[in-house]
């Protein structure tokens, strides 16, 4: 939200600018002067009783648009931008700020949490304390790394947001779970490390247990060392390089050289170079055996060493404390932020980014009319009007349905430019239409048009035979086997792009009538089966339940009595005229 403030990503012009107005709290101590700094300005009140001084923060906003209209954002509000600039303050000044007053305090007051061997204070140097003195020339190079976040281009801006929120999610944990804070803090800079490539993958980062019988294949065949080395490199260089090499190597990388020169004055036990790299496959393994195991930090790590940034384990190895991490982290960041270009304008969409807006998917009703035929969306038109039968048309009395024979006339003078399966989608909601709704909704010429359709429309068992075929309540001619292998496909594909999402109720009813079949057939067991699997997938129909537990051979299955209420169930199933070619669809 800061970035979007400055109206640097705006396609039309600024309509208005607000002034807005909130209170931070701090551990801070207070400064006389304003700070001003391109995200907003500071400054202190005059309190002096407070242990937590607060804070006044504005900031402008610019409002992008052409004029005031219904429908046109006067202000986001204040409380984004605060809870942004709290945590640029947090992270780079190292100190407590929120607009939470109770948790600037809990995590200042020197007490630890009950899951904690240690309070905060205890483990980073300043960041916790009760007070913290905050000096002129600190403000001055937040101001200037605040412009310098805001200059950069919106895609690596919402990256290092993003993972500086998560950075001081993590400093706030370290009140109450150590392990949660510490992976919080890795999986930040992982985050930035995900598009990082350039790190090899080396024979040495293969996985050992994957090194150890290559390499004693190779010793048993006696390879000489240079075939050994090509037979290594040839495998290293086919393995997918490891997201723990990813993060390592992006961090060393990215470290400015003066980490291990000038900045490391003052630090107790700063990590050098030859310690860095091990020590940062620890950290990225403990947040990884955290992750999948719940498994806890090395007491070295969780109990007070004097503001040490990195410590001895009893495995001899080397890792950051709390200490040396929070340092690690914000030196890359702010050195991924120096090295990424500055840009003055950069036009965008950035409606997603906002806060508080909910994205959805329009209801079928809202957008299905003769316009929005196109010859790439016929999968889209008819789960669309299977989604306006279920909620509709199917259980009520009575129903109601848009306006379709202008649709389907359109679909059919845009067939000749479609390829095989958006008309085969289109001709198989013709059918759809045919057989459950009065004949103002269908096609023109529509008998004669779907006869011209039956080769395309079922010639194999894909889901939307099958569901015409459920529509009507008619058993396939497909063999029984090819109709439960495409019906178990489509269950398997239908949450995937590949697949098609029916309503779940006639997801059901295909089961159902494949249930039906083997009954009719006499294989009652494997009828059985399916009324399991359409309970157990179908919970919100106790009904399903009701029927898997009181079916008997002798009884057919007829899934409009059991899904449907029972002034709407007819046992035929076909609510209007019936089937276009007066009961076999196929035919």
């Amino acid at each position: 939200m800061l970035q979007i403030a400055t109206g640097k990503l705006f396609s039309r012009g600024t309509l208005r600018v607000n002034t807005l107005s909130g209170t931070l709290f701090s551990n801070a101590s207070r400064l006389f002067d304003p700070v001003v700094t391109q995200a907003g300005t500071l400054m202190w009140t005059d309190s002096l009783r407070e242990r937590t001084p607060s804070v006044v923060y504005q900031v402008r906003e610019a409002i992008e648009g052409d004029e005031i209209q219904p429908g046109v954002v006067i202000s986001y509000g204040v409380d984004a931008y605060l809870q942004d600039f709290a945590a640029l303050m947090t992270f780079h000044l190292q100190i407590v700020c929120s607009p939470d007053r109770d948790l600037v305090l809990r995590l200042s007051g020197g007490q630890r949490g009950l899951a904690t061997e240690a309070s905060p204070n205890q483990l980073v140097r300043r960041l916790f304390d009760t007070q913290v003195n905050v000096l002129p020339v600190e403000m001055q190079a937040f101001a200037a790394f605040a412009q310098q976040l805001l200059g950069i281009p919106r895609a690596e801006f919402k990256l290092v947001m993003q993972a500086i929120r998560t950075v001081v999610t993590g400093i706030h944990r370290m009140g109450d779970d150590l392990e949660i804070a510490y992976t919080l803090i890795v999986a930040a800079i992982e985050s930035l490390a995900a598009g990082f490539g350039g790190q090899e993958t080396r024979w040495e980062d293969v996985a050992e247990e994957k090194r150890r019988p290559i390499e004693a294949a190779l010793a048993d065949c006696r390879a000489s060392q240079e075939i050994a080395d090509r037979v290594k490199a040839a495998i290293a260089q086919t393995e997918h390089v490891l997201k723990r090499q990813k993060f390592k190597g992006f961090i060393l990388n990215t470290l400015p050289a003066t980490f291990f020169g000038e900045d490391a004055d003052g630090q107790l036990a700063p990590v050098g170079r030859l310690d860095v790299a091990d020590a940062l496959d620890v950290a990225y393994e403990m947040r990884s055996l955290y992750v999948h195991a719940l498994k806890r930090l090395p007491h070295e790590l969780t109990s007070p060493r004097h503001f040490r940034e990195q410590v001895e384990l009893l495995d001899r190895r080397t890792a950051l404390t709390f200490q040396g991490l929070l340092r690690v982290v914000k030196a890359v960041i702010l050195e991924y932020v120096r090295r990424l270009p500055q840009l003055d304008i950069e036009p965008c969409d950035y409606q997603r980014d906002i806060p508080n807006i909910v994205q959805g998917r329009w209801a079928p009703t809202a957008w299905v009319r003769p316009d929005a035929v196109a010859p790439t969306n016929g999968k889209d038109w008819f789960e669309a009007f299977l989604e306006m039968y279920d909620q509709d048309v199917l259980d009520r009395s009575p129903g109601s349905m848009v306006p379709l024979r202008p649709c389907l006339d359109r679909a059919v003078s845009l067939m000749a430019g479609m390829n095989r399966e958006n008309r085969r989608s289109y001709a198989a909601l013709a059918y759809a239409a045919r057989v459950t709704l009065p004949e103002s909704f269908w096609l023109t010429n529509c008998d004669e048009q779907l006869k011209s359709w039956e080769e395309l429309v079922f010639a194999a068992p894909d889901p939307r035979a099958l569901m015409l075929h459920a529509l009507v309540g008619q058993i396939p001619s497909w063999p029984m086997d090819e109709h439960a292998k495409a019906l178990q496909e489509h269950l398997r594909l239908r949450s995937k792009r590949s697949g098609f999402r029916f309503p779940r109720r006639l997801d059901a009813a295909m089961i159902l009538e494949l249930a039906e079949r083997y009954r009719a057939a006499g294989g009652w067991p494997r009828a059985g089966e399916c009324l399991a699997i359409a309970a157990d997938n179908f919970p919100e129909y106790a009904q399903l339940r009701t029927l898997r537990a009181s079916a008997i051979p002798e009884t057919p299955i007829r899934w409009r009595l059991v899904l449907l209420s029972q002034s709407k169930s007819t046992e035929d199933g076909a609510p209007h005229s019936g089937p276009a070619t007066g009961g076999d669809l196929s035919s």
